[in-house]
């Protein structure tokens, strides 16, 4: 008795291992991303099964509203400032710890990751707590400088600050391991050889440190600039409410869910995207031309 054999060329076995990813890759994101913008053209309600046509108008009317363009001006500031601390912090954490001067660096450097471990809803919590104006240890050590009591998060412009401040505690963490790994991945001879030509501590510095560390600095800076553009489970977490610190995820939650516009809320969805992408390209723009 004969088994059948079956024999699959190379392109038919290649073909065989990627279709199922590519099948999910559209069940999971193509297809949704079409959908969403199908729906940002359309006067489309929860509950109502028929969606209207109305071009690029739900664009054209966010774009003329000064609360769209005030939660971008937000969002943006937001992601620019938190990112930029939290690189800045996180490269001198790590030249201290590269230069092994901090004593019990291994069980330094984990307290140090401790916000990483935690879950959100525990740092939130703990946060909200020092956050109390009428007991909050924030404002108790504030009143040593002189400084009156604060309510953190009942008003909008000190809200916006405690989120950054979390946001700041909770990820330069990350950028920590980021920049060791870039400070890392330079060779030790070329510091050898620099120093055997006598070069300073500077010149080290910004012409071997720095030049090398920052593609990979860079790759963290854009994974941090991707997540803090979406910063919404901050200010659900802090404040509780949606009118303190508005921001452009916040007003798609508000379209969506509160006003039920889900046209509406997928065009801001899509305005957040392209300037998502615009950032990244700058930035994956400036590694490659640090790596040529």
């Amino acid at each position: 008795m004969h088994l059948l054999r079956f024999e699959l060329t190379d392109r038919q076995l290649k073909w065989m291992l990627v279709l199922p990813v590519l099948f999910f890759l559209f069940a999971m994101v193509l297809y949704p991303l079409a959908r969403t913008i199908w729906v940002s053209f359309t006067h489309k309600s929860i509950g109502v099964p028929a969606p209207t046509f109305v071009g690029i108008r739900n664009y054209a009317e966010l774009l003329r509203n000064p609360d769209v363009w005030q939660g971008f001006q937000n969002t943006i500031q937001f992601t620019f400032i938190t990112v930029l601390i939290e690189t800045l912090l996180g490269f001198g954490i790590a030249m201290l710890f590269n230069s092994n001067r901090v004593w019990g660096g291994s069980i330094a450097l984990t307290l140090i990751l401790t916000p990483m471990m935690l879950s959100r809803a525990v740092i939130f919590t703990f946060w909200r707590y020092m956050y109390n104006p009428m007991w909050g240890i924030i404002n108790y050590l504030l009143s040593f400088l002189g400084v009156g009591r604060i309510s953190w998060l009942s008003r909008s412009d000190t809200a916006f600050t405690a989120t950054m401040i979390t946001e700041i505690w909770m990820w330069t963490p990350f950028m920590i391991i980021i920049c060791l790994a870039g400070l890392s991945s330079v060779p030790d001879r070329l510091y050898e050889a620099a120093s055997v030509d006598r070069a300073s501590g500077w010149f080290k510095f910004w012409h071997i440190t720095l030049p090398l560390a920052m593609p990979i600095i860079m790759i963290g800076i854009l994974f941090r600039l991707i997540d803090a553009l979406k910063v919404f489970g901050q200010i659900w977490g802090l404040t509780g409410k949606f009118s303190s610190t508005p921001s452009a995820t916040l007003m798609i939650y508000r379209k969506a869910f509160e006003q039920f516009n889900m046209g509406k809320a997928a065009a801001i969805a899509y305005v957040l995207l392209i300037i998502s992408i615009s950032l990244s390209n700058i930035i994956i723009t400036r590694i490659n031309r640090m790596k040529g």
